[in-house]
């Protein structure tokens, strides 16, 4: 099925602060789109090719993975970028990087870059560790004087001294991103490209990279872009950030901001107007009494019904609805019935009635209980553990366990008068 997205802009808040902010700019992304040409049919030789190219039958199709984004990036920024996968971010890294030329538009970088966009590039994994650190500093541009220099530092960084002689085809990809960020960020760069990087290897570590950038730009007023699906990551360490969403730029802003939507809307599914409006709700947030909040929160999903129906008044507790908690659709439609009963809904699982439903069933006594969501041959436990402690109930079960049937069966285990005129017809 194709994913619906929403890749409609957002408002945004860079225009008055870039009118603002005398900085000097590091990066400048001006209306960039990147365009790959994708072969309509698998070649699997330079012979097929070339009997396609002769028969004038070689199809390319275009996709675009970054449609006219531009943003700026000033000295001292820790800039962030997000977007789910697929949505052009490692791209428009490797534009800036200089690894692509875009396809339209501009990029103008100002400064050195020390990028850590892929893992594995620049290391033989036939070599050693020692062996690599040397190579892929030649490829950083970094001289053998100068890696005899730093030597030491990069693999106490790594925390690799155990294993400097060993292949790194045996090494974990955590234990590569060590190496890789400990020999990018051995040198003060002016710009400091992250992908993903902080994603990969243990907690400590992660925490030790994020320190390694912060003495960057609180020490050297280091520039740093990074790419992460971490949310809380980005909005910790960015002081700004760009959404991009399936090649488009969804929203500009403060960190908080863009974090705090992407979180909220996901990016996927709904009218750029319904979004907008969530969007101006989180940025511009009403005050409210304390006291309009009540949390509630039980030991479990089972005490937590029963908390929340001790919160409620109910015209008609004679009635009690029963549904099995590990089918959440059968909920959502015996929650209907509840309403339309005004009467309580609470949770039991598959074959057992727990200690909290039961005594909340003590307390209202009902004459009637309607449950739905038990499988049949379970029936009869749930009924002979109720009727131990209210032998007078009258027990009926919405039959099936199939949320579209156990929809209908509970339809019918009501009165027509109880419903309203409206149908909602739900997949």
């Amino acid at each position: 099925m194709t994913e619906i997205v929403n890749t409609s802009p957002l408002s945004s808040s860079t225009a008055h602060d870039e009118a603002s902010d005398t900085r000097p700019v590091m990066i400048d992304v001006d209306h960039v789109s990147m365009v790959f040409n994708m072969a309509s049919e698998q070649l699997n030789s330079l012979k097929e090719y070339a009997v396609a190219f002769a028969k004038r039958e070689l199809m390319f199709k275009e996709f675009k993975a970054i449609d006219d984004v531009s943003f700026k990036v000033h000295k001292g920024d820790v800039f962030g970028i997000l977007g789910t996968n697929g949505s052009g971010k490692s791209t428009m890294l490797k534009i800036i990087a200089g690894v692509l030329e875009p396809s339209t538009g501009s990029c103008n970088v100002n400064g050195n870059i020390a990028p850590l966009i892929e893992l594995g590039a620049g290391f033989d994994f036939e070599l050693t560790a020692r062996e690599n650190i040397y190579l892929n500093g030649a490829l950083l541009g970094y001289s053998r004087k100068f890696i005899n220099q730093h030597f030491d530092e990069i693999v106490e960084f790594a925390e690799i001294e155990k294993f400097l002689d060993m292949p790194m085809k045996n090494y974990s990809s955590g234990m590569v991103a060590r190496i890789a960020f400990a020999i990018a960020t051995v040198i003060v760069p002016d710009i400091l490209i992250v992908d993903e990087v902080l994603s990969v290897g243990d907690f400590m570590f992660q925490q030790k990279c994020e320190q390694r950038i912060s003495s960057l730009i609180k020490e050297h007023d280091v520039t740093v872009l990074i790419v992460s699906h971490n949310n809380d990551q980005i909005e910790r360490l960015c002081n700004k950030a760009i959404w991009i969403e399936k090649g488009h730029t969804r929203m500009t802003g403060t960190a908080s901001e863009v974090c705090t939507a992407y979180r909220a809307l996901g990016g996927h599914i709904g009218s750029a107007e319904s979004e907008a409006v969530v969007y101006n709700t989180l940025i511009n947030p009403i005050a409210f009494d304390d006291e309009i909040a009540v949390s509630i929160s039980g030991d479990d999903r089972y005490g937590t019904a029963v908390k929340l129906a001790n919160l409620c008044h109910y015209p008609n507790s004679e009635t009690v609805i029963l549904s099995v908690s590990e089918s959440p659709s059968i909920c959502f439609s015996a929650a209907a019935l509840a309403a339309a009963h005004e009467a309580p809904l609470l949770l039991i699982k598959p074959n057992h009635v727990p200690d909290s439903t039961m005594q909340e069933l003590q307390r209202f006594r009902p004459n009637s209980i309607v449950i739905a969501g038990v499988e049949p041959q379970n029936e009869a436990i749930i009924t002979a553990e109720i009727l131990r402690l209210l032998d007078k109930a009258n027990i009926s079960f919405a039959q099936s366990t199939v949320a579209q049937e156990a929809a209908i069966n509970i339809f019918h285990a009501s009165e027509a008068k109880q419903w309203g005129d409206c149908a909602i017809v739900a997949w």
